[in-house]
């Protein structure tokens, strides 16, 4: 019942001012005036006539009618960007969008190329592949001589997207841009009916070309184009079964708007368009996803949508192969003399880290401000030297204890050599949210919390309980074709053990993401 209603709309609209034209002119009803005229025998524009007017049937056209503002093909469009709004969060990699990020923390480094892909046509869902470098070195130089700890790794993904995805727009705007989509489906209809007489002309002058040689070449390729373009379009209607029928509504659009008929549209079986479409008739189908791909190429060009609303579930499994090696400057002397060419505590040492991570996220665009909201749960293991609580370069002193100076004396043991290659497991909760404000949503801010608590350690190696607590600034510029930067800096206590002076844990870090594509609106 909606269908009818609506198409009843665009059927009076399309046809009204010619009909209030002529009893301008001539003071007689006119019945059944139309822009264009098709053909009795041009049976292929009628089934596209038909069609396409069913599927414009879908739109909103202003106040209290409830359809769509842009195709849906569209809209998932748009929604396969917009995971590249935000790609900084709680993790040290870009790990929200496809993006390149870079992450500076105390003599800690990080970078980073993630992508997503889709795996279905809903914008449903999508696969996640990363890769990521980290070293403990000056700036980018994540395998010089100064190098005592670093890895590669990779980061495989999956991410369900929520159908209660929405977008925004206004009725007044869906009501203006519905008489240019019917002006726009008008010109369609009379480029279709001109087929014909297209196609019999361009035979004519390829036979001609053909014994003309010296312009066969220069005009052949080009001719041959359009016959193909129109042939496409006529193996793709004239196939569409049962035939079906308009029925003659107009008389009762024009004499009694408020009087409805029952139907449109009627199939020689008594089924209505849209039963006929759920029914999954291929030829049907095939013609639908033409016209669909006409009216998203009009929407692309009139986009009255603005801001979004979207849920999403992300899970993460990263594999790092880390190595780690202490120079003879951070070996106790003696010990060095006495037992290397037996230990050999220079030789570099490899160890597997995993995690996994599931998360909830949310994003929400208005006008005047952007917000991303994450939170979830994650799981580490490897080397305790990979543990969080670890900063700044270790030692092994003499009674074989890698040792970290830069922590405070409570901790500054953490772990015996000989447990290197032991596995340390540490769970997390963590949640981030930033914020953009302004109608540029150029800048914002952002706050990244985390608790870290201990599930497993090896003998001897040391952790407890500790948190993250970061706020600062975050940026965002967009350039031509949407490409970006986002920066964000932070300020805060990271990895603080809980109940002790968290002083020295205070620090400041640099996040920089290079999203492949942002998610703009142009105005």
């Amino acid at each position: 019942m909606k269908e009818l209603k609506i198409l009843n709309l665009i059927s009076f609209i399309f046809f009204y001012g010619a009909f209030a034209f002529a009893q301008d002119n001539n003071n007689t009803p006119i019945e059944n005036v139309k822009l264009y005229k098709i053909p009795l025998t041009n049976t292929v524009v009628s089934k596209y006539e038909k069609l396409l007017l069913f599927k414009v049937s879908e739109y909103d056209f202003g106040k209290n009618s409830n359809g769509i503002a842009i195709q849906p093909q569209l809209l998932n469009e748009n929604i396969n960007k917009i995971f590249n709004t935000v790609v900084l969060a709680n993790s040290d990699v870009a790990s929200n969008g496809s993006a390149i990020g870079y992450q500076k923390n105390d003599s800690k480094e990080t970078v980073s190329v993630n992508s997503i892909s889709k795996l279905s046509a809903s914008y449903s869902h999508f696969l996640k592949v990363g890769i990521h470098a980290k070293g403990s070195s000056s700036p980018f130089n994540l395998y010089d001589d100064n190098t005592w700890s670093s890895g590669v790794g990779a980061t495989l993904g999956y991410i369900y997207k929520r159908q209660n995805s929405s977008t925004s727009y206004i009725d007044n705007e869906a009501e203006k841009v519905s008489l240019k989509r019917l002006k726009f489906v008008d010109s369609l209809i009379k480029i279709k009916i001109s087929y014909a007489k297209k196609l019999e002309l361009i035979e004519s002058l390829i036979s001609e070309l053909d014994k003309s040689k010296a312009t066969y070449y220069h005009k052949k390729d080009s001719l041959n184009a359009i016959k193909n373009e129109i042939d496409t379009f006529n193996s793709v209607f004239k196939n569409v079964n049962p035939n079906f029928t308009l029925t003659d509504y107009y008389n009762n659009l024009l004499y009694n708007p408020d009087v409805l008929p029952d139907s449109v549209f009627i199939l020689e079986n008594q089924r209505a368009l849209n039963e006929l479409e759920k029914s999954g008739s291929t030829a049907f189908n095939k013609a639908i996803d033409y016209i669909i791909e006409e009216l998203t190429a009009f929407d692309k060009k009139h986009d009255i949508t603005y801001g979004y609303s979207l849920h999403w579930f992300d899970g993460d499994f990263t594999l790092t192969n880390a190595t780690y090696k202490f120079e003879e400057a951070n070996i106790d002397n003696t010990l060095y003399v006495a037992l290397n060419d037996s230990l050999k505590f220079d030789k570099s040492q490899n160890k597997l880290k995993l995690s996994t991570q599931i998360n909830y996220n949310f994003t929400k665009k208005s006008r005047r401000n952007l917000m991303f909201f994450k939170a979830g749960t994650a799981l580490h293991s490897g080397s305790f030297l990979s543990s969080n609580l670890l900063n700044g370069t270790p030692k092994i002193d003499e009674n074989q204890n890698v040792i970290d100076e830069s922590n405070s004396e409570e901790n500054t043991l953490k772990g015996d050599f000989n447990a290197i290659d032991k596995s340390l497991t540490y769970g997390s909760f963590s949640a981030y949210g930033a914020m953009f404000f302004g109608s540029n949503q150029k800048f914002g801010i952002n706050l990244n919390l985390s608790h870290n608590y201990l599930i497993n350690k090896p003998e001897n190696v040391f952790y407890k309980n500790n948190f993250t607590a970061l706020v600062g600034p975050i940026f965002k510029a967009t350039g031509k074709e949407g490409k970006g930067v986002v920066l964000g800096i932070d300020i805060g206590f990271d990895n603080a053990i809980y109940n002790t002076k968290i002083n020295n844990d205070f620090t400041a870090r640099l996040r920089v993401g290079i999203p492949f594509e942002i998610y703009t609106k142009s105005k």
